[in-house]
């Protein structure tokens, strides 16, 4: 009868810990945004912080990834094909950002062959 009991208090426990905001969310109906000063710190600053949740927001590959014509739109133009780094394609954009750590600071954004993002990577120069 203990152990039914402590199951019970557990089970209210798990479900009581479940994010509100979470729970009204159905697969694909993610209507994310970031917020003006994010942009505004991209776009004036090249905040590093800023474009990982730009890209976690808007261009991720994983879920409705953006199109070439979103990437420019949000993100501005890119660096693009080898004259911008070297050894990338022409379907390789690269994206720099401010941080003073040298980790992490230049962002490859590839896309497929239906202009749609496929991958992003990081490099540290």
């Amino acid at each position: 009868m203990k152990r039914l009991a402590m199951l019970f208090l557990l089970c209210g426990a798990l479900a009581g810990c479940r994010s509100p905001y979470l729970s009204h969310h159905t697969n694909g109906d993610w209507q994310s945004t970031v917020s003006p000063d994010v942009m505004t710190a991209w776009r004036e600053h090249r905040s590093y912080y800023a474009l990982v949740e730009i890209l976690d927001t808007y261009i991720n590959p994983w879920c409705n990834p953006a199109t070439k014509a979103q990437v420019r739109e949000i993100l501005g133009p890119g660096g693009e094909g080898p004259d911008a780094y070297p050894g990338l394609s022409s379907n390789t954009w690269v994206y720099t950002s401010s941080r003073k750590v040298p980790y992490g600071s230049y962002c490859f954004i590839t896309f497929g062959e239906d202009d749609r993002v496929k991958c992003i990577d990081w490099a540290s120069e």
